[in-house]
């Protein structure tokens, strides 16, 4: 967005019918909150998952064969929770504690949800 420029023009109003409510539910990757660094464990079949999202430049450190891991700053709330779980265990959430904690509490949450109440 190096670009930018200011225009002349007015903002359209908005649609009739426009439910903000909905509008915002919808879009559920619209949020804010506190940043944090938040060290993740990467197994090595998402790397390219991983370099779309944060960038060629994201630092990779305690690789193996198997993973890798990364230091993100990220926003840790639901969005951010739904993003480590589409990659089916292939994410650790390693630290800090209490962002790893909001999201095994997310999980348990999203599990009682379904009906599962122990494993």
């Amino acid at each position: 967005m190096e670009y930018i420029q200011p225009i002349d023009e007015p903002a359209r109003p908005l649609d009739k019918g426009f439910n903000m409510m909905e509008y915002i539910s919808a879009h559920f990757s619209m949020f804010s909150g506190e940043a944090a660094e938040v060290k993740l464990r990467c197994s090595n079949s998402i790397a390219s998952s991983i370099f779309d999202r944060f960038g060629m430049d994201i630092r990779l450190t305690d690789r193996d064969d198997t993973s890798f891991c990364i230091t993100p700053t990220v926003v840790p709330s639901g969005p951010f929770y739904a993003w480590v779980f589409q990659f089916d265990g292939n994410i650790e959430i390693l630290g800090p504690s209490k962002v790893r904690d909001e999201y095994i509490s997310w999980l348990k949450k999203t599990l009682k949800a379904h009906g599962v109440t122990s494993l």
